[in-house]
């Protein structure tokens, strides 16, 4: 038999395992445990929940200061865990490139999986991007950690 469950009715939870977890649609670390509580969303409202053995502490980006119109650099990204204990999983990392007017250059943007938690990717600058200060934005998706980058494009 099912049962309706109203909206607002408070909900616990229960995991198979503890790990560090996450709020992905609020973008929260919730803590280390195996329970989640929750309030019932309505109805057509959905959470996202997720459990990792570890907690990602930070990601460590690495990309060169410059870059040349038409050029292409890679982006290397690593995240970095809250303890040495784990190997890191499959993560997706958002990636974000702004030019320097702090645009989004969506050709240049999207997502990306990082395998053990390390993403290399090649940046492809076309000969028409405006010169001046960059920034690159990458956010693991499931912990909201982000890591950033700034370089130059030049002639």
């Amino acid at each position: 038999m099912i049962t309706e469950i109203k909206e607002g009715t408070d909900l616990t939870l229960r995991l198979e395992s503890e790990g560090e977890l996450y709020d992905v649609l609020e973008k929260r670390h919730l803590g280390r445990g195996s329970e989640i509580q929750i309030k019932a969303p309505g109805k057509g409202k959905s959470r996202f929940y997720a459990r990792l053995p570890y907690r990602i502490a930070g990601l460590n980006v690495e990309f060169p200061e410059a870059i040349a119109l038409g050029s292409a650099e890679n982006l290397e990204v690593q995240e970095i865990l809250s303890s040495d204990r784990h190997e890191l999983d499959t993560h997706f990392l958002r990636v974000e490139v702004f030019d320097p007017g702090g645009e989004l250059v969506d050709p240049l943007s999207g997502n990306h999986v990082a395998k053990n938690g390390r993403l290399d990717l090649l940046v492809d600058i076309p000969y028409n991007a405006t010169l001046g200060e960059w920034t690159i934005r990458i956010t693991d998706v499931v912990s909201n950690v982000e890591g950033k980058a700034s370089f130059q494009v030049i002639k």
